[in-house]
């Protein structure tokens, strides 16, 4: 299922990390679709209306599992989502909650607080704050140098076909040894990442005003049609809808 962002809206600022997209920004109305990703969404306004699971809800703030179909109109309020990768430590803890939490309205739960300014720093302060609140855990540990090896050969191997046992070589450790760092350290397990890393290439030479069909290229899918394929499974939304958006550069470890 594929979203349907209203034109005109959507036209925020976009914070890409790995295993995370936050969005803030005026809201538009999506019609019925479902994604890869956990979803926390957050108004700054009035509360927005969540249609999921055959139930309707009027929530400022709410928890959308993943592969859930659900249905969302903003009102136009001013609003931040953030689409969490459910692999990993953290995105796993935020997917059981997803499912804890459906239908609830989280304003009592999450730490609203004030709309974030549009810069990186305040923007991943935000969603971190969120996030944590609902699945507390260690912070992330620092990149050792063979996780530093993988991530460089990954730089270098994007329009090709990565792969873990090369990563693994180029790091000088065995490819089960560099799975278990990589996810320890980055966040998300290789494979995923390796699609977070395609999709973030694809949208930085769309904003750089090459055609979607060579970004597209650009980032090792096979064409358009794939990128989009990826996008909506992933995000819910097109290449074009994100492309709309602002991007914040965020710090990757690549």
């Amino acid at each position: 299922m594929s979203a349907a962002p209203d034109s005109g809206q959507w036209a925020g600022r976009l914070l890409w990390r790995p295993g995370l997209l936050a969005y803030v920004g005026p809201g538009g109305r999506s019609t019925r679709h479902a994604h890869h990703a956990v979803q926390l969404a957050v108004s700054f306004g009035a509360r927005f209306e969540l249609t999921m699971a055959g139930r309707r809800v009027r929530a400022r703030a709410a928890l959308i599992p993943s592969r859930e179909p659900h249905a969302f109109d903003t009102g136009g309020e001013r609003i931040f989502y953030a689409l969490v990768e459910p692999h990993g430590a953290r995105g796993a803890a935020l997917a059981r909650r997803a499912h804890e939490l459906r239908h609830l309205d989280l304003a009592e739960v999450v730490p609203l607080g004030s709309e974030p300014a549009g810069d990186q720093v305040s923007l991943e302060a935000y969603a971190d704050e969120l996030i944590g609140s609902l699945t507390p855990g260690p912070p992330h540990r620092p990149l050792s140098p063979h996780v530093v090896a993988a991530l460089e050969y990954l730089d270098a191997a994007l329009q090709g076909r990565p792969r873990l046992d090369e990563a693994a070589r180029a790091a000088h450790i065995s490819p089960s040894r560099l799975s278990h760092l990589f996810s320890q350290q980055v966040g998300i397990p290789f494979r995923r990442f390796v699609v977070w890393l395609r999709l973030r290439r694809a949208a930085e030479h769309g904003w750089s005003s090459q055609t979607l069909t060579e970004a597209a290229i650009a980032a090792g899918f096979s064409d358009m049609a794939h990128l989009s394929r990826v996008c909506r499974s992933m995000f819910g939304v097109s290449p074009s809808a994100l492309r709309q958006m602002q991007p914040v550069v965020a710090s990757w470890p690549v």
